[in-house]
């Protein structure tokens, strides 16, 4: 009988590259990955997928660009890669204020670049190095999806300033928060996911609301229009 291989040689390299250059990331890098992390991400596609509100690529012949907010190593932007069927996506820009968010995800996902460049998929995550707080004016004029899965994290003024005067209409949006509040970074939680919902009527149309029960707390969505 054949023996089976828990870890293929592939994923070793890269864990024991990213423990060579960064070991004091390397849990966190670990973190970004957990069983949490990753439901929370393909529920986002899944019920992304399944959206049928008009917005601004729906009906785009050239594909779109899309823009992942508070992207962390970059997740989120290769499961958009391979999992999102409303659109081809011509580019992935993942933001964070981390500095080493690039350095560290280059590394985590080293080998889907390679296969994606294999497949003729968007093959590069764009990493940005980005402080939400002092948005770029005319960044978001050529992005068509924009994710921000970590409302939790930001001030609910940096949040409403980026869909009241940066974010262009149309755009398609997801929005995502918890009530996780036994974290000291958790500084934006919502009570439930009306009251999530509630503080975005004024920015988006056509809005569908989710939730996600986990061990320790729920975890919401909103998929809407900017207005």
């Amino acid at each position: 009988m054949a023996n089976t291989m828990i870890y293929d040689q592939k994923t070793i390299n890269i864990l024991n590259n990213l423990i060579k250059k960064y070991p004091e990331r390397f849990k966190d890098a670990c973190n970004s990955l957990n069983d949490n992390q990753q439901k929370s991400k393909y529920w986002l596609v899944e019920k992304l997928n399944e959206y049928e509100g008009n917005w601004n690529g729906k009906d785009s012949k050239t594909g779109i660009n899309v823009s992942v907010l508070t992207g962390w190593y970059g997740l989120l932007a290769y499961i958009l890669i391979d999992e999102f069927k409303l659109q081809r996506i011509n580019n992935v820009d993942s933001l964070d204020y981390d500095p080493m968010s690039k350095d560290v995800g280059r590394i985590l996902f080293s080998q889907l670049d390679r296969e994606n460049l294999k497949k003729g998929k968007a093959t590069y995550v764009n990493y940005k190095i980005k402080d939400l707080r002092k948005p770029d004016s005319k960044y978001f004029k050529d992005i068509q999806l924009v994710t921000l899965t970590s409302c939790e994290h930001l001030e609910q003024s940096i949040i409403d300033h980026l869909l009241d005067k940066k974010i262009m209409p149309g755009t398609l949006m997801v929005l995502q928060s918890n009530n996780y509040v036994d974290c000291n970074q958790h500084i934006n939680t919502s009570e439930s996911l009306e009251e999530f919902s509630s503080r975005y009527d004024k920015f988006l149309d056509n809005k569908k609301v989710y939730i996600k029960s986990f061990l320790h707390y729920d975890r919401y969505m909103i998929i809407g229009v900017k207005k």
